[in-house]
């Protein structure tokens, strides 16, 4: 990707990259954040504005943040916008998860893939579903495939997840430190966001570094 730095006034901690191959082609802008630094926190924020549409220059300067990352999927008409999936923010379940959807006549129960914060600020990522006002996550993505849903959610690896703040977005890309493209799974499939476009993405490393 020939990563190259960005000549910016930082905080300690945070440095931003961008990355070009003519190649693939594709070009990419990172934020590598050092959460083992104790003056750098992070937060899952949503629009208070009353359209739903808070721009990420309004969430910077309303939170006095360094760096913002848009997430998420959503729907909108000639009013407001509305989250699509998960949102959890400052402890409050904003939006639960939809736990089946229907694609081609044909109903699936789905556990998709989510970017949590924990109580002490540590990042995690999991499949993941709401029941009730609780949210719950599996060992892996419920076991779908193209015209062949999964019978039901139950499974025994399912447990409550413990996350101040979380957010769906999806397809999960990367677990374990190995490529692991959830699509299907997700129920992602013969939609435009299986497809090749502008995207963000979220990820951490087992040093406690998140990645923008």
């Amino acid at each position: 990707m020939n990563w190259t730095t960005f000549d910016l006034d930082l905080p300690k901690g945070i440095e931003v990259l961008q990355g070009i191959s003519r190649k693939i082609p594709l070009k990419a802008w990172v934020a590598l954040i050092d959460l083992e630094n104790k003056n750098i926190s992070t937060k899952i924020l949503s629009s208070t504005d009353v359209d739903g549409v808070e721009t990420p220059s309004s969430f910077l300067e309303n939170n006095n943040a360094i760096i913002v990352l848009n997430g998420g999927y959503f729907i909108s008409d000639n009013s407001t916008a509305k989250h699509v999936g998960l949102l959890k923010t400052s402890g409050v379940l904003r939006e639960p998860a939809s736990p089946t959807l229907i694609k081609e006549n044909l109903r699936y129960y789905i556990s998709r893939g989510a970017f949590g914060l924990k109580e002490s600020g540590k990042p995690d990522i999991a499949w993941a579903s709401t029941h009730n006002d609780s949210i719950f996550e599996w060992d892996r993505p419920i076991a779908n495939r193209p015209g062949y849903p999964s019978k039901n959610m139950s499974d025994k690896s399912k447990k409550y997840w413990n996350v101040i703040g979380a957010l769906h977005a999806g397809p999960v890309l990367i677990s374990e430190g190995e490529i692991d493209i959830t699509v299907e799974e997700e129920v992602f499939f013969n939609t435009p966001i299986a497809g090749v476009q502008p995207r963000s993405a979220v990820g951490y490393t087992k040093e406690n570094k998140l990645i923008l």
